[in-house]
């Protein structure tokens, strides 16, 4: 039985066999868990009241970080050692660290492991890029 969809919510309530094809392409095929072990990321996922600064120079910031949602107050970056990356962050966020409403980490799930597979955005900055488009 073969299922598709684009609800990554389903694949995970399934746990079935997960084939990604990304332009026509196979990209990846497992279990779920093990498609997330092998190619998903965890992040550091940092909320501000208003915008979100400027990252400090010379911090050791993955090149990948994401730029901020639509509202412009929240950054994601992928880290393999988020806690360690917190407490340099905090450290090097000076007067801005007043501005901080929350501060997660993310754990690896089935789209970080896809978004990682293909290359895309996430969902939500996917929609605001439509939308720029449409307006």
């Amino acid at each position: 039985v073969v299922y598709t969809t684009h609800y990554l919510h389903e694949l995970e309530v399934l746990d079935a066999s997960i084939a990604v094809i990304e332009r026509g392409r196979l990209a990846a095929r497992g279990p779920r868990g093990e498609l997330v072990a092998r190619y998903g990321e965890t992040a550091l996922v940092l909320t501000f009241d208003g915008p979100a600064p400027q990252l400090p120079v010379g911090l050791a910031v993955d090149a990948r970080v994401e730029a901020p949602d639509p509202a412009g107050s929240t950054i994601r970056i992928p880290s393999p050692d988020p806690a360690r990356m917190a407490v340099e962050l905090l450290a090097a966020l000076g007067e801005h660290r007043a501005r901080l409403r929350s501060l997660e980490i993310s754990r690896p799930d089935l789209e970080s492991a896809y978004l990682a597979l293909t290359g895309r955005q996430s969902a939500a900055a996917e929609r605001e890029e439509f939308a720029d488009a449409v307006a």
